[in-house]
């Protein structure tokens, strides 16, 4: 099955949200997660983007694909090998 890539960002939290990275999924509404360092941040959104898609399966729902191009049940595997480090973010 091929693997359908989502856009995702990542940020710096404040120390005031308690430190580390976000990651979130634009498309996925409520998809996010964090991590102390980028790498982690971007591991546990992986995790996170493979538990929203099991959710939606489990809820019946349909997922939108990505860019906001209309739904589609779209269930698949969700690996490391699609979370890229922004070069914005890589340094």
């Amino acid at each position: 099955m091929n693997e359908i890539e989502y856009r995702f960002t990542v940020r710096p939290l404040t120390m005031e949200e308690g430190g580390g990275y976000l990651i979130e999924f634009p498309d996925l509404p409520g998809c996010l997660s964090d991590g102390e360092t980028i790498g982690e941040a971007i591991a546990n959104g992986a995790g996170a983007k493979r538990d929203w898609f099991a959710a939606m399966q489990e809820a019946g729902r349909l997922a939108p694909l990505p860019g906001g191009r209309s739904f589609g049940r779209i269930f698949g595997q969700v690996g490391a090998a699609d979370a890229e480090i922004p070069a914005s973010r890589s340094g």
